[in-house]
């Protein structure tokens, strides 16, 4: 299908010239010294994810979706067009926003991301009145907040690690899953005590907050190709070019905007569904906080796993999991809720994961931000479409059970592409070290 390149990625087993690991002054010689060397580097990460900017519009985005329609006099069908602007931005910023990070690093733009966050939404909380400025400090967070995008903080932690960089992601990514157990009931209290806008200024204060701590603890390692170091480890592998010429490069695209695309608009209309069900608002985002409790888990597994086992084939079994979520809600009903909220968040969560951990190990870090920019841009592109279809479709059926059905039929789709990726090998036969594409 594809021609065949071997590249170097800095793998645990490298032997010969290619152990550069090793050979080189500074570099963590085993993931213990890894974690000894770069622990605060996944602190600083981890912060970075909770308070980002797909993190917190996500998880309480079906909340808002309860309270801004009849507040902005909207309808909610025409209120779930907003959510085609993340695609959109997003899809434009995080190759750039990459670029950025193989060049210039990692500060500058989260400092102004971060607090430029904590300015629009304090701007959503105090003059927000009406569905066209909605989508206009909507489209302001998402263009200031880009830097917080995974394509960033990953790129610092791929540095850092190498011998374990499955459980560093996993550490890291677990962010929204924090994020999802606290934010839910958190601004649904809010809202019910004290109204909407004051929800939005509770989410700048804890932004702002936060924003300090990520500017100083997210960097890069001293090793870093960024440091004009071109014998480091970390600078070998394939230019984006080189990249988007492999058929595994759109199979990772492909596969995870089809999961997204199944996945995202059922987690965003989650509490909407289960209030449509009968139960009341804090119940219904009581369960939806499992999907937090459900990243958290799911991260730390996959995390392990991923250095352990085949990612794709990992990848197949997340997907086969949300899918039988859905069949279960379908066939059996609310009292599955928990069940379903837990599926979703698992698969939810180990969707970043795979990507940033595929990426590394297909095509290495040379042009790390490029790449990876590109494949998050293909799966925040399906998030958007997914809360655009699902609202369209339950709108024209009037509940939510074709969407489950579809859902259903593209993790399908999905798992039969990620057995098609081909094997990365080491020269010792161990996963991890180089990849024939």
């Amino acid at each position: 299908m594809d021609r065949v390149q071997t590249i170097d990625v800095g793998g645990p087993d490298m032997v010969g010239a290619g152990r550069e690991t090793a050979q080189q002054p500074g570099v963590p010689a085993s993931a213990r010294e890894e974690f000894r060397r770069g622990w605060t580097v996944l602190i600083g990460a981890l912060l970075c994810y909770i308070v980002s900017v797909v993190a917190v519009p996500t998880t309480t985005y079906g909340i808002y979706l309860k309270v801004l329609p009849d507040a902005l006099n909207v309808s909610r069908s025409t209120f779930t067009t907003g959510s085609l602007l993340p695609p959109i931005i997003m899809t434009l910023m995080s190759p750039l926003v990459g670029l950025f990070a193989d060049r210039y690093g990692v500060r500058t733009a989260l400092a102004i991301s971060t607090v430029g966050m904590a300015v629009v939404y304090a701007l959503m909380g105090s003059v927000m009145n009406s569905f066209p400025t909605y989508l206009l400090l909507t489209a302001a967070l998402l263009f200031v907040g880009s830097a917080t995008l995974p394509v960033i903080f990953t790129r610092a932690v791929n540095s850092w690690f190498d011998q374990a960089r499955g459980l560093a992601l996993g550490c890291v990514l677990v962010g929204t899953g924090f994020t999802a157990m606290g934010a839910p009931p958190l601004v649904a209290w809010t809202i019910e005590h004290h109204g909407w806008q004051a929800s939005y200024l509770v989410i700048a204060a804890i932004v702002l907050a936060a924003a300090p701590a990520i500017v100083a603890l997210v960097r890069l390692p001293p090793w870093d190709p960024a440091k004009d170091n071109p014998s480091a480890p970390s600078n070998s592998g394939m230019t984006l070019g080189e990249a988007i010429g492999t058929g595994a490069f759109w199979l990772i695209a492909l596969g995870f905007f089809l999961q997204a695309t199944a996945a995202m608009g059922l987690n965003m209309h989650m509490v909407a569904m289960l209030t449509d069900e009968g139960m009341t608002l804090v119940a219904a985002a009581r369960i939806a906080s499992i999907i937090g409790a459900a990243i958290i888990c799911g991260r730390f597994l996959i995390g392990v796993l991923l250095d352990r086992f085949f990612a794709p084939h990992v990848a197949v079994i997340c997907a086969v999991m949300f899918a039988a979520g859905c069949g279960l809600l379908l066939f059996g009903g609310v009292r599955f809720a928990a069940l379903f909220a837990f599926t979703t968040g698992f698969v939810i969560g180990a969707e970043v994961d795979f990507i940033g951990y595929l990426a590394s190990r297909y095509f290495g870090l040379r042009h790390y931000g490029r790449i990876y920019g590109c494949l998050y841009s293909a799966f925040v592109l399906g998030g958007g479409v997914s809360a655009f279809w699902v609202g369209q479709l339950q709108e024209r059926t009037g509940d939510y059970r074709a969407a489950l059905w579809v859902a259903i039929a593209l993790m399908g789709v999905v798992a039969t592409l990620l057995l098609l990726l081909p094997r990365y090998h080491s020269p010792s036969g161990k996963p991890g070290a180089s990849v024939s594409v």
